[in-house]
């Protein structure tokens, strides 16, 4: 199996969504979709691997964080995370698999 964590001060707080929006306004559209589809492919290797995924979040762990857990065999969250799809606070749908 793999388990996916660090140690950091965070799990993850997920993708700069000024540079997106960035990227957007100067109608960079083929590299956002590129970005988008890998996370997404990401996702789904974790879902559908050989080998159970077991994701340890901790913290913080926002966005792209949560869309990395939540396709894990288990989620082994500490008592203290902070879990959310805070694209919705801001207008967008969450792109790399967590809807």
């Amino acid at each position: 199996g793999l388990v996916i964590g660090n140690q950091g001060k965070n799990f993850c707080v997920g993708a700069n969504l000024g540079m997106m929006l960035m990227e957007a306004q100067d109608d960079n559209f083929f590299e956002l979709d590129m970005v988008i589809r890998q996370f997404q492919n990401m996702a789904m290797a974790i879902k559908y691997a050989d080998k159970p995924v077991v994701t340890a979040p901790f913290n913080m762990t926002l966005g792209g964080g949560a869309e990395v857990s939540l396709p894990a065999a288990s989620i082994q969250a500490s008592a203290e995370t902070y879990m959310g799809l805070v694209e919705f606070g801001v207008g967008l749908i969450p792109g790399g698999g967590g809807t």
